[in-house]
């Protein structure tokens, strides 16, 4: 059996999908060009204007999960970290 659904909407409805869509695209192929950069703790530290021991903190509640837990000095990947970002400040 098949079904069929309808979705009344209106153009500005379709406006707002469009531009979510478009939006995500765009911020997907920006993202993308950032994936397997490597940062050092330091570096994420400035770029998310955090302490090291804030850093560490969202290492151990899994907030953040850096590319190589076996190393003293946590290396992240700046995708991550550019994402982590928008969606803190997404939250507020």
């Amino acid at each position: 059996m098949n079904y069929k659904t309808v979705i009344e909407c209106d153009r500005d409805d379709l406006k707002q999908v469009f531009a979510e869509v478009t939006g995500e695209l765009v911020k997907e192929s920006i993202l993308s060009k950032l994936e397997g950069i490597k940062l050092p703790t330091r570096t994420a530290c400035e770029l998310l204007g955090k302490s090291g021991t804030t850093i560490q903190s969202y290492v151990k509640r899994g907030l953040l999960v850096p590319m190589d837990r076996q190393s003293r000095n946590y290396q992240f990947d700046l995708r991550q970290l550019v994402e982590f970002i928008i969606n803190k400040k997404s939250e507020v």
